[in-house]
């Protein structure tokens, strides 16, 4: 009888063991990770476990306070849970401040704490620190006009306070991020003086407004307008004569070649379109990396000697045979001065891209801080690593033809939040000063301007 009695323990010691044990951690991800509890937050976490939840609970924390803002029995057994297969579940619930008395305006942590229904009843949480903003979020502009042209760059000063999780500028679909003044990250909820630059793009209505937009944490967007005096532009269209030779080196420099004259004009047009738009992309995200604060200093520099034979957003005609055969906007200036001109940094900041790249060819990009960036394509000679700090006239590399290039000169370009934008006013000392500087402070502008241009 004894002996009976041992094995059955035995066996159920073995199965109680097996079931503690076949019970895995949930996994748990914030929907959209939080960073500010404002006067309404609506939060949410998925969960991934073996067998379901049993518990749901969430707390705020602030220093010694503590409050529980949601615990919830989800009502399944943790017996017979091996009946049940994996389950996936959303718990949203939404967080108030006044839930919390006595929780002040600052940073508090919020936990999402979870109880497996299995034997083992595991318990797996995850935290993120927020901050506790009771009031409604409010946003601050000047009165005074800002001045630019259309698809040039302007600046713009404004203060946010309570209740945001994201802001910026925004002209039609763009958005323009903002910073602070003095290089560190803004922070949401806190009330900051920030400032960014924008452009009215080439392809932007300048008749739409200019807003400055804060996003709350319950997901409300609110804006204020931005008064602007727009200089109207027309852009021109040119004609481009596409010839055999020209198909054969450009085909062959950037995808490697073909000889029939149907083939390359297939591949042609897959340049100017495919690799086009993947090349635009990859410039465009450089804005993510770009410094919290001005790198750079005075006006920007022009290739020295050189003159404009390309403009911003001309609309190029690609012609081959007297047919038209593709249409592309040329987004930045062609610079043409003697073959292989040393080409100096337009002014000081870090480099990050400095490689081969589709149709601009040998590309360096330069960072100057606060979203703008320069752009130095078709060289036949890189002299600068990626990471590198330069200095203003510093040599980026030499004038070519390398990529999408009819000839030799300097493709230059220009970029305020991964937008590409005419570069000319950046060569203003003048327009700088009265425009960009008691706006966003530049350094190297000591020397008054003399007169007042929009």
């Amino acid at each position: 009888m004894l002996r009976l009695l041992l094995v059955v323990a035995a066996i159920l010691t073995v199965c109680f063991g097996s079931l503690w044990f076949i019970g895995g951690p949930t996994t748990i991800r914030w929907e959209k990770q939080p960073s500010v509890i404002g006067p309404s937050t609506p939060l949410a976490i998925h969960t991934k476990s073996s067998y379901g939840l049993a518990r749901v609970r969430v707390t705020l924390e602030q220093g010694k306070l503590r409050c529980t803002l949601l615990d919830k029995q989800t009502g399944q057994s943790r017996l017979f849970f091996w009946k049940r297969g994996e389950a996936t579940d959303k718990i949203a619930w939404t967080v108030t401040p006044a839930a919390c008395p006595g929780f002040a305006n600052g940073p508090a942590v919020v936990t999402a704490e979870v109880k497996s229904a299995d034997l083992r009843g595991r318990t797996d949480s995850v935290s993120q620190p927020v901050s506790v903003v009771p009031k409604p979020a409010a946003i601050r502009t000047g009165f005074e006009p800002h001045y630019t042209a259309h698809s040039g760059p302007s600046a713009v000063r404004y203060t946010v306070s309570g209740d945001w999780v994201e802001t910026g500028v925004r002209v039609s679909q763009y958005r323009f991020r903002a910073f602070t003044l003095d290089g560190r990250d803004p922070v949401p909820g806190s009330d900051a003086t920030l400032g960014a630059f924008f452009s009215i793009p080439w392809d932007a209505d300048p008749d739409e407004p200019v807003t400055v937009y804060v996003k709350t944490s319950d997901g409300r967007e609110l804006t204020a307008a931005v008064r602007m005096v727009i200089e109207r532009r027309k852009f021109r269209a040119r004609d481009i004569k596409v010839s055999d030779p020209f198909l054969r080196r450009v085909v062959g420099d950037i995808l490697g070649g073909n000889d029939r004259a149907a083939d390359m004009l297939a591949s042609f047009k897959k340049i100017n379109s495919e690799v086009r738009d993947a090349n635009t992309r990859k410039l465009s995200e450089l804005t993510a990396r770009t410094a919290g604060k001005v790198l750079w200093s005075g006006p920007f520099v022009q290739l020295p000697k050189s003159k404009v034979q390309g403009q911003f957003a001309d609309k190029r005609n690609y012609l081959y045979a007297g047919e038209l055969v593709d249409s592309q906007m040329h987004l930045g200036i062609d610079l043409a001065s003697t073959r292989n001109a040393p080409v100096p940094a337009a002014n000081g900041g870090k480099v990050l891209l400095a490689e081969r790249l589709g149709i601009y060819g040998n590309c360096v990009v330069i960072d100057h801080g606060l979203g703008v960036q320069t752009i130095y394509a078709h060289l036949s000679r890189i002299d600068l690593q990626p990471g590198a700090d330069v200095t203003k006239g510093q040599i980026v590399g030499l004038t070519g033809m390398t990529g999408l290039a009819g000839g030799d000169h300097l493709h230059f370009g220009m970029m305020i939040g991964g937008v590409e934008v005419s570069p000319v006013r950046f060569f203003e000392r003048n327009w700088i000063a009265k425009n960009i500087s008691p706006v966003i402070p530049v350094p190297g502008l000591e020397k008054p301007a003399r007169s007042k241009s929009d």
